[in-house]
């Protein structure tokens, strides 16, 4: 499992999410930002209506209203079959996946 700090810069829907995250790299007397190209995660363990299915606007408006724009800790488990992060996303230490599952928004997914 890997972890990495990421600042979410789109919703998706429900489950998936873009970010980008930055890494400082020091050099002799200076230090250089760089930053990564977007990448999409998909939330492990859990999945939301698909747009068109009922609850996809509650599911994706949670997401939206929990995370966008937010700094994010991600546990990554992995790929899936799109080539997406398979994680864990905490926001503040809240795990998303877990409140998505309380509120009803979301149902066990085996990956």
């Amino acid at each position: 499992m890997a972890k990495y700090k990421a600042k979410v810069t789109r919703v998706i829907d429900g489950d998936t999410v873009e970010v980008y995250y930055t890494e400082e790299v020091e050099f002799l007397d200076f230090t250089v930002t760089l930053k990564s190209k977007p990448r999409r995660v998909r939330f492990k363990g859990v999945d939301t209506p698909e747009r068109h299915e009922e609850g996809y606007d509650e599911a994706t408006s949670f997401t939206r209203k929990f995370c966008l724009g937010k700094d994010v800790e991600i546990e990554v488990f992995g790929k899936d079959s799109f080539g997406r992060d398979l994680g864990h996303v905490y926001v503040n230490g809240i795990n998303i996946n877990d409140e998505l599952l309380s509120k009803d928004l979301a149902r066990i997914w085996v990956d």
